[in-house]
């Protein structure tokens, strides 16, 4: 009987601390940074119904590596990818390797203002960015969103403001995902988006962090 009752409390304590999260949505947008002349793909899966935490995809040196953050309790996740060239529906596969906490990255700007502008066939958002200290104009954001109907500004803004300090709390409550942006400023940035498209991809975490 205590046999039965010590193996069910060990079964019970790692179901309950084993952390699941499930994706139904990957992304892909292409950045460009006009002064630099660099282009790059950011890949990342999201929960349609969850903003509050995702996965990204990033080349660390000769690596593929997966992060998946947390913002709910400020952790990520590390996970080693493995790209599966062969395999549409699941072009990745991951092994994972440690969690740490969330390093904010520490901003110099923040938003200033906000603009929404609708007409019947287009909604666009104009986001003006200041200096912290004296807050000089900076540049603008200008983007545009599709007619979804769902508000997934979300997926915009975990794939480039979310880990930034001064912009993790705003929001743009309006329905549609950006399809397409440009930041004006000193480095002028576009940002399309190239992909959107559901998929079924879930990650656990094991009971037992592993620290990087």
């Amino acid at each position: 009987m205590n046999r039965f009752f010590t193996i069910f409390l060990v079964s019970f304590f790692v179901y309950s601390y084993s952390q699941k999260y499930d994706f139904d949505a990957v992304s892909v947008y292409a950045t460009e940074n006009k002064k630099l002349n660099t282009t790059f793909n950011n890949v990342m899966f999201s929960n349609t119904k969850n903003p509050g935490y995702f996965l990204k995809i990033k080349n660390i040196g000769n690596h593929l590596l997966a992060y998946l953050y947390d913002l709910s309790d400020n952790q990520q996740h590390i996970f080693k990818a493995f790209d599966n060239k062969n395999n549409q529906e699941q072009p990745f596969t991951f092994e994972y390797l440690a969690s740490e906490k969330i390093t904010f990255e520490k901003s110099f700007s923040k938003i200033e203002s906000l603009v929404i502008s609708k007409t019947r066939n287009n909604k666009t958002a104009t986001i003006k960015v200041v200096k912290n200290k004296n807050k000089k104009p900076i540049g603008e954001y200008h983007l545009n969103f599709d007619d979804d109907e769902r508000n997934l500004f979300f997926i915009f803004k975990n794939n480039y403001f979310s880990l930034m300090e001064d912009y993790r709390d705003f929001e743009i409550k309006e329905s549609g995902l950006v399809i397409n942006a440009m930041f004006y400023g000193n480095s002028n940035c576009s940002y399309v988006l190239k992909k959107f498209a559901p998929t079924k991809l879930q990650l656990t975490i094991p009971s037992k962090l592993v620290s990087k």
